[in-house]
């Protein structure tokens, strides 16, 4: 629904959507709903997303911990991995992050084998 009032240029429905959705984010919709928010901005017109996106971020920051086992978390495009991962919001060491992305890129490149 908010994908379409954001094609169909229909702001007051966009921000309602937008309001419920972040209302009740979880960990496990927050990663994929991360994906969709920067899909949604990729598009025409879609700069209006970029609020949405900016909550999700945080979301999945402060609920890191959690949001990095996820399957959602290993299935996030790499360009949201990236705008994540080089926020400020993401509330982990570094030596987890590094993890993470190796986790994420494992899973990207088919690897089931654990490394020594």
């Amino acid at each position: 629904m908010m994908t379409l009032a954001a094609d169909l240029g229909v702001e007051d429905l966009r921000a309602a959507c937008e309001d419920h959705v972040t209302s009740t984010l979880s960990v496990e919709s927050a990663c994929t709903l991360l994906a969709a928010a920067m899909e949604i901005q990729d598009r025409p017109g879609g700069k209006s997303a970029s609020s949405f996106m900016e909550r999700c971020i945080a979301f999945v920051g402060d609920n890191a911990a959690d949001c990095i086992k996820t399957n959602a978390f290993l299935n996030l495009p790499k360009e949201a991995l990236i705008k994540l991962i080089s926020s400020d919001f993401l509330s982990l060491e570094e030596e987890e992050v590094w993890r993470c992305a190796l986790a994420w890129a494992k899973q990207r490149a088919g690897v089931t084998q654990p490394t020594a």
